[in-house]
């Protein structure tokens, strides 16, 4: 896959796609003759990732931290780690069904 159709995919722009590589948040990908990027179906779920992680308000270094868990590396105790971050998530996801309840009750009438 080129950048833009994992652009289209993942909903990040090619330019962030190409800042997430410069920064090492993701590995750059497989490059063509042409020297352009070749993207794989591991490396758009990746994206997809970041992009979820970022639309949630994860900083960059939880990014790195849930990325390492989720291709296979980081701590010995994987497990503990990531139901460590599982807790993390389902609490911020309880607290934005709490803001989107009150901002439903509101009455715009």
């Amino acid at each position: 896959m080129n950048i833009a159709h994992v652009s289209e995919q993942s909903g990040l722009s090619a330019r962030m796609i190409r800042h997430y590589e410069a920064i090492g948040l993701v590995p750059q990908p497989e490059r063509s003759e042409g020297n352009y990027r070749e993207y794989d179906e591991t490396d758009l779920e990746r994206l997809k990732v970041v992009a979820a992680a970022r639309t949630a308000g994860f900083g960059m270094d939880d990014i790195r931290q849930i990325l390492a868990l989720w291709s296979g590396a980081g701590d010995q105790d994987r497990t503990a780690t990531a139901a460590s971050w599982m807790d993390v998530v389902a609490a911020r996801q309880r607290a934005l069904d709490t803001v989107r309840q009150a901002l439903s009750k509101l009455d715009f009438g």
